[in-house]
């Protein structure tokens, strides 16, 4: 795929929004598979996840595969930012802004950025150079713009790959980026945005 990002963005999506059911859960398998290997090597305690919706990669299984880890789930603030909140299990979470489940405020617990040390993004559209579209509101670019201690890792099935993208100044690379069929790794410390 080539083309502007909103051309990009609207490709991936039809790609993504014709797979079946069936063919979402077997990719998401498989990617969660190699996530619990990734992480089960970072050495990590304390990583952030995300709630799939509309056909996304579904990472919540590795709630009960490595219940040793504390999980995080983002909660979008008054500023259009993403804090993360203490989830264990999907039961933890509740209909939150765009029919995304979240954790409950009330009862959840803030992670502090500097505690995360995984962030698992989910991903419209990417490059082989980790460099990735999202649904275009700028969340996770925002959010994870100041963060320097966190490994950000994006998940997408391989046919939302594009053979280019060219991103802004605002645009935050990911450090790998996993999907059904390679990991492909930033070749450059994305650390030092």
């Amino acid at each position: 795929m080539t083309g502007s990002t909103a051309t990009l963005r609207e490709r991936a999506l039809h790609a993504r929004n014709a797979m079946s059911a069936e063919d979402c859960r077997r990719r998401s398998a498989s990617i969660t598979d190699t996530l619990y290997d990734i992480l089960n090597q970072t050495g990590g305690e304390t990583v952030a996840l995300y709630c799939a919706v509309r056909n996304e990669v579904n990472v919540t299984p590795l709630l009960e595969r490595l219940p040793a880890l504390q999980f995080g789930f983002p909660v979008i603030d008054s500023n259009r930012d993403l804090q993360f909140y203490k989830a264990r299990t999907v039961g933890d979470l509740v209909v939150g802004k765009y029919g995304i489940p979240a954790p409950c405020l009330e009862s959840a617990q803030y992670l502090q950025p500097a505690n995360i040390d995984a962030v698992v993004v989910p991903v419209v559209a990417f490059d082989t150079l980790c460099n990735r579209i999202g649904m275009g509101g700028g969340y996770y670019d925002r959010t994870l713009a100041g963060w320097r201690n966190a490994t950000f890792i994006g998940v997408a099935y391989e046919t939302q790959r594009c053979e280019r993208i060219k991103p802004q100044s605002w645009d935050i690379p990911m450090h790998q980026i996993v999907t059904d069929k390679h990991v492909y790794e930033r070749t450059y410390d994305a650390k030092k945005r």
